[in-house]
This record gives structure tokens, sequence and C-alpha cells, in this order.
């Protein structure tokens, strides 16, 4: 009987959450302004959903979210909400000033988080090369972090 409880409040729990997005990055894009001078320089400002990135000077690449709600250091400061990974499908190439996200290697997984530090929401986008899922930003193949506004975000045009 215990068992058969547990059971059936744990599918409960999945069919009230109905999908929900543990992450900041949701279906509905969504236009973040850059906050921090690497994001500045190299992507500007973002639009981001959850099947693709756009960049300030237009680039673009499809998105694929691999997981959701995932724990970990995503903006090197353990102060990051849970991460949402996604498999880009393709470098975007280069950016603002010819910068690219990986510098000369290739960018393959972006990891979004939110945080709100001195009273301000943020949303950090940490880049990823290699094959490897990623699992922290302390990890090898990390590229950078970006950091970006997410006190008023406003919907993609």
């Amino acid at each position: 009987m215990h068992t058969r409880t547990t059971l059936l409040l744990s599918l409960g729990s999945l069919l009230c959450a109905g999908g929900a997005s543990a992450g900041p990055v949701t279906d509905s894009a969504m236009t973040y302004e850059a906050a921090s001078r690497t994001a500045e320089s190299i992507t500007g400002p973002v639009t981001l959903s959850q099947s693709s990135i756009a960049f300030g000077n237009g680039a673009s690449v499809a998105l694929k979210l691999v997981e959701d709600g995932v724990g970990g250091s995503w903006d090197g400061l353990d102060g990051s909400g849970p991460g949402q990974i996604f498999e880009l499908a393709g470098d975007p190439g280069a950016l603002l000033n010819g910068n690219t996200l990986c510098g000369p290697g290739t960018a393959s997984y972006l990891v979004a988080s939110a945080a709100t530090r001195y009273g301000m929401k943020t949303l950090t986008l940490a880049v990823f090369q290699g094959d490897t899922v990623p699992t922290g930003a302390d990890g090898a193949d990390l590229c950078g972090t970006y950091g970006y506004d997410a006190d008023d975000p406003r919907p993609a045009r």
C-alpha cells in the first residue's frame, strides 16, 4: 500500500508540473541586454528561447534542450540557480568585433542559469566546447561566461 501511495503521489507531481521549465529559458523568445563586459564585447544583447539564440550582430543558431534543472555552479560564483543545458546545432561563428563564443574553439553546449545579485536578476550563459555534456563552470571545456540583465527582458519582435 505504501509503495502504491508513493507512486501515485510521484505521478501526481509530474502531472502538475506539466512540463514547466525549471530554468530561466522558456518557449517564448525573450531579449536580454548584455550586463558583463564579456557579453557587451562579444555577444551584445541576445534573444533566447528553448529552440534558438540570436546575437547582437544578427547571427543565430538552433538549440536543443538536453537537460533542465541541473544543479551546479554555472556562473563560476556558486550563486546560480539550476541550469538548462542546450546543445548548439552549430557554432554561430564571428559575433561582435570579430569575436567568437569559444575563442579558437568550437562552441557546442550552452548552459543558461539565473541568479539574483545585489538586488538585480541576472542571466548567465556558460558556453562549452567538446562532446561531453557539461557538469559545471569549473569544467575544462568551459569557453566563457556571459552575463545579462534579467530584471526586464523584453519579448522578441
